[in-house]
């Protein structure tokens, strides 16, 4: 997903993630976003850290709280070191500066892919395990 309130960042960046085969939902600030997160579950978000409404960093602690698993990317016009260092405190993956630079957050995107890959991984190994542990599971309720 790319929340990104200046229109023709947003419409660039989803059709430059579309062409690399991912599947792509936009929003113009961070409320729209959120709103969308339900249904379109995504993986990463691309945030913008300044938005009206709510801004990236607001987006990032609000989904936190809902879906951990989800993974950030934050972009921003002004790269100041204490908000890339709240940014990563917050827990987004990345932290890029505009204007951005295709390869490097090609390379960004697939790294926050593979650690959600690996989060889901380990979460889904836990509930199973908690599963059986606790007698739930299918292959202790079959016997």
């Amino acid at each position: 997903m790319i929340a990104e309130n200046y229109a023709p960042l947003r419409v660039t960046l989803a059709q430059l993630l579309f062409s690399w085969g991912y599947e792509v939902e936009t929003a113009s600030d961070g409320l729209e976003a959120l709103a969308k997160v339900p249904s379109f579950d995504p993986m990463v978000i691309i945030s913008g850290l300044q938005m009206p409404r709510m801004g990236g960093m607001e987006l990032l602690k609000a989904v936190s709280e809902r879906v951990p698993q989800i993974t950030f990317i934050i972009l921003t016009g002004d790269a100041k070191a204490e908000k890339a260092t709240e940014a990563i405190r917050l827990g987004a993956f990345s932290f890029l500066e505009k204007p951005v630079e295709a390869d490097r957050l090609h390379m960004d995107l697939r790294r926050c892919l593979e650690h959600s890959q690996q989060q889901f991984s380990v979460e889904g190994s836990m509930g199973f395990v908690r599963e059986v542990l606790s007698g739930e599971g299918r292959c202790m309720r079959d016997r």
